[in-house]
């Protein structure tokens, strides 16, 4: 499996770009849209995968990969694919030939799954009976055990967040599935947080849309027992979704929100001039934070096109 030495080789394909709106592509139903490490990735009904570019805003196929339902990459070339069947598969990618995922592994003992979502490290998937399980860069499976009754999972670095079918949410991290340098936390639940009905992770930060449509964050390093703030500015939250380090509203007008989770203007929500109507949203697990990559939040309007947003 590849490791950090990686990171030379991302860095020369990942382009840092300032602040851009693409214009609107043409419409497209895409059943998933998912962020990875370092990209978006669209899958069509017809099963096949496009992925976002670091140097333009159009859409590439990965030709390598068939009968996708969902699928997104971690930070090591590594991309995670689940088929039609709820079956997972690992495409390991040669870092001299991006693209050209030269290694396929499926991953058997996982059995079939919901959804994914993908870490730095790895990946969890949330089954149908409402259980939810881990593989690392190793391949490893577990379940995480003390955990059921799981609607949703997220995680865009080393802590996971999943929401519970009583509007309850839970935070954790696992050793097989973070750095050397991360520390792993125990099944913990949030107890300020109820009737939540979405929920996004970031990097160090976790968010919440509760039922009467306020948006909540907290932070995943918090000494004792989290305590998640409101992130105000805007009326009648639709929908929320994490960037690594940033955090984006759809408001009940169809407008983009985004705030820092750092610095001087962190948790100040400004609008995204341009985007209007928007009534999904989906961000990648990179951005100006790391230093040597840029995030991408990708917006669809009620029509179904999409604009992408490039953070600085």
């Amino acid at each position: 499996m590849n490791s950090r030495k990686f990171f030379s080789a991302l860095t020369v394909i990942m382009v840092i770009l300032s602040l851009s709106i693409s214009t609107f592509a043409a419409a497209t139903k895409y059943p998933s849209v998912i962020g990875g490490g370092n990209e978006v990735y669209f899958t069509t009904s017809d099963g096949k995968l496009y992925v976002t570019q670091p140097k333009s805003n159009n859409l590439v196929q990965v030709k390598k990969v068939t009968n996708v339902k969902m699928a997104a990459d971690d930070v090591y070339f590594g991309l995670w694919v689940m088929d039609k069947s709820g079956y997972v598969y690992y495409y390991q990618d040669d870092p001299d030939h991006v693209g050209t995922y030269p290694t396929k592994k499926k991953l058997d003992k996982l059995g079939t799954v919901k959804s994914i979502s993908i870490g730095s490290e790895g990946m969890y998937a949330l089954k149908t009976d409402g259980s939810v399980w881990g593989v690392n860069n190793k391949l490893q499976v577990f379940k995480v055990e003390g955990l059921s009754g799981v609607t949703s999972i997220s995680i865009k670095d080393f802590d996971i967040i999943a929401l519970k079918s009583d509007g309850t949410v839970w935070q954790w991290s696992d050793d097989a599935v973070i750095a050397d340098f991360a520390k792993k936390k125990p099944l913990t639940q949030i107890t300020a947080l109820k009737n939540v009905k979405q929920i996004s992770a970031g990097a160090s930060n976790g968010l919440a849309l509760k039922k009467d449509n306020t948006v909540w964050q907290w932070s995943f390093d918090s000494e004792g027992a989290p305590k998640p703030v409101q992130i105000k500015g805007f009326t009648g939250a639709k929908s929320i979704e994490a960037g690594r380090m940033e955090g984006y509203v759809i408001d009940g007008a169809g407008n983009v929100w985004t705030w820092k989770q750092w610095g001087a203007k962190k948790n100040s929500p400004s609008k995204i001039k341009g985007f209007t109507q928007i009534v999904s949203m989906v961000a990648s697990g990179k951005d100006s934070y790391d230093g040597f990559s840029n995030g991408r939040l990708v917006a669809f309007d009620k029509n179904n096109k999409f604009k992408i947003y490039n953070v600085d």
